[in-house]
């Protein structure tokens, strides 16, 4: 008997909770809110649904959404975002595909960079390195094309 109101009581939350969800996605209007964060969070949501590289790389966009945000709002026009440790390139895509879908809803022009010493990790000095996860030089023995070599061929010097 206390089982099934419990079960009864739970359900009927879980539904409230479903419906305040949908109605925060579905409202769109929020110039009354107090904070950012649900036209951000809408914003976010909308870009990993229509953004295959998004969705593979959230963080990415959700970085490009706040600070894009706030420089709209300090009247910056143009922002740089950047990738250190491009590897094989599929990262600074991915930026580059967040990139365009936020300048298109923000308005703020974003250019897009990526560094690679090439040379992969250092040596781990102590544990703070994660020796367990990553090794001298993992990125390096891995057999990436050279990122540059997929845009403008001045970008990279041979």
């Amino acid at each position: 008997m206390i089982r099934s109101m419990l079960k009864g009581v739970v359900r009927a939350g879980v539904r409230k909770a479903r419906e305040w969800v949908k109605e925060e996605s579905e409202d769109g209007d929020f110039h009354r809110d107090a904070f950012a964060y649900p036209y951000l969070n809408a914003l976010f949501r909308s870009i990993l649904s229509r953004n295959p590289s998004a969705r593979a790389r959230p963080q990415y966009a959700w970085g490009v959404v706040q600070g894009v945000h706030l420089a709209r709002n300090l009247a910056i026009e143009r922002v740089s975002v950047i990738e250190l440790g491009v590897a094989g390139g599929i990262g600074l895509m991915a930026l580059e595909q967040v990139a365009e879908s936020v300048e298109e809803q923000l308005r703020v022009h974003i250019d897009v960079h990526g560094f690679d010493a090439g040379t992969g990790l250092p040596k781990p000095r102590d544990y703070r390195d994660c020796p367990n996860l990553y090794s001298e030089a993992s990125a390096q023995d891995q057999s990436y094309p050279r990122p540059c070599e997929r845009y403008h061929p001045a970008v990279c010097p041979q």
